[in-house]
């Protein structure tokens, strides 16, 4: 389906927005990747410029100051409607926070969910094979981020993610906003593949609506046999009160694991930037381990690995990048 610009309401006023003040936008809505460990990667150079991130989620407000020139490809799996666009706001958040971050990174977006932010799975599906396969030249992502939940196991979901692993795809997910009980990760976060997101505040607290696991590992030729306990969610990620644009849902400010995951994906996409060699379950796989502490000690059901911490994929040799790195974080993500 071909992808076109369409006109977005207020967009005239937009257009008058200064180079000066778009870095101040963009600041803002990076800063909560401080936490994470992100100006260590940003101050040794690295934006995320080497870096594709899929987002299958409701579509993208591509005219958004934020995101100007940063759209790679869009595809629509909902409707039969032409030109890339938001009626929810929900995606348009996700790419703003990733790009923010790594202002370097381009986005493919396929929509899958509607005007109320509901994904439907076969379009979801759909999208993961557009997303191995995005054609025209443009190059397939390093990491896809899924921000979204459907209500039941999935097989072919399943089998759809290990395909995108299969291919050097590291897929990213939110745990879910259902917490604080146990066994509240939502599906796809709880997959053992993929890297779930959960959410903290700005003092690094676990926000009480955070998902919790513990979740049951699907295993078998057709993932319906269940075997033991797996501890979900992976890694924490803030995502509370968190800026974003005004072309996004709620505009202004936002709160969700959806957000965190979109925090910990820019931030996961500078890493990749860092280390190219770093792909599919190889960058899951690090950004678990050495993710830092913050629960009970050791990997817990309510912060998993503990809070992300890119900073730890990667050795600073640079002294000026050290300094740069260990300024206070009050300062902005840039400085």
């Amino acid at each position: 389906m071909a992808a076109a610009s369409v006109a977005i309401p207020g967009w005239e006023a937009l257009a008058t927005t200064s180079s000066a003040e778009l870095k101040r936008e963009r600041l803002r809505y990076a800063f909560p990747a401080n936490q994470l460990g992100a100006r260590t990667l940003r101050c040794a150079g690295y934006d995320g410029s080497r870096v594709t991130v899929g987002i299958i989620d409701t579509g993208i407000a591509a005219r958004t100051p934020v995101l100007r020139g940063r759209l790679a490809g869009f595809r629509n799996f909902i409707e039969d409607r032409q030109g890339a666009f938001d009626d929810n706001g929900h995606g348009t958040a996700m790419a703003a926070l990733v790009t923010s971050i790594a202002p370097g990174s381009r986005v493919l977006m396929a929509r899958a969910g509607n005007a109320r932010g509901h994904v439907d799975v076969r379009a979801a599906k759909r999208a993961m094979s557009w997303l191995r396969n995005p054609g025209n030249g443009r190059r397939r992502p390093d990491i896809v981020l899924m921000s979204f939940r459907i209500g039941r196991e999935d097989v072919r979901m399943r089998r759809g993610i290990r395909k995108l692993q299969a291919r050097g795809m590291a897929v990213v997910a939110a745990a879910g906003n259902s917490g604080p009980g146990p066994r509240t990760v939502t599906t796809p976060a709880d997959y053992p593949e993929v890297l779930s997101v959960g959410a903290t505040d700005a003092a690094g607290r676990v926000a009480s609506f955070s998902s919790r696991g513990p979740a049951r590992r699907q295993r078998g030729p057709n993932f319906r046999r269940q075997s033991r306990f797996v501890v979900k969610p992976d890694v924490m990620a803030p995502g509370v009160r968190l800026d974003v644009p005004p072309e996004a849902r709620r505009g202004g400010k936002a709160t969700g694991t959806s957000h965190a995951a979109a925090v910990a994906t820019g931030a996961l996409a500078l890493a990749a930037d860092a280390r190219p060699a770093l792909r599919g379950q190889r960058l899951v796989q690090l950004a678990r381990v050495t993710a830092r502490d913050i629960g009970a000690k050791g990997r817990d059901p309510i912060t998993g690995y503990g809070r992300l911490n890119v900073a730890a994929m990667m050795r600073l040799r640079d002294p000026a990048q050290r300094r740069c790195a260990a300024r206070p974080l009050g300062v902005g993500l840039l400085g």
